[in-house]
């Protein structure tokens, strides 16, 4: 297997995991999304969110991405004032990560496939 096979079937790879991770995402919005906002009922971006983007299926899920990366970047989104720490807190442990773990899967898989492919296009391999 040569050097341009290799990074293709990498980016191919970590596209493919992507997708999973959000659709698996996606499942989870009509799954947990409910149980997970019950516990931010003061935070604006719940509450935001809950108004601007819906109950369809791609507000939902939206609404679990944002949650999510709210968990995962918690010091940023409590520092801006779109979480509330105490309710960060009080959100037990394994509903946490059971809603952060895809989209950290999401974001390292997707970040790879486009940093791979940005390479390959710009160093000639794929030519």
């Amino acid at each position: 297997m040569t050097f341009k096979h290799s990074l293709l079937l990498l980016i191919w790879a970590a596209t493919f995991i992507a997708l999973v991770s959000g659709l698996y995402l996606s499942r989870l919005s009509y799954q947990v999304l409910e149980e997970a906002e019950s516990y931010f009922k003061l935070s604006p971006l719940v509450a935001g969110n809950r108004k601007l983007l819906g109950n369809g299926f791609f507000g939902r899920t939206y609404r679990l991405i944002q949650l999510s990366s709210g968990l995962i970047y918690q010091g940023f989104y409590i520092k801006k004032g779109a979480l509330i720490e105490r309710e960060v807190l009080s959100l037990p442990s394994s509903l946490r990560r059971r809603i952060t773990v895809p989209n950290k899967v999401l974001q390292v898989s997707g970040f790879l496939a486009l940093g791979v492919a940005m390479y390959a296009s710009y160093s000639g391999v794929l030519r």
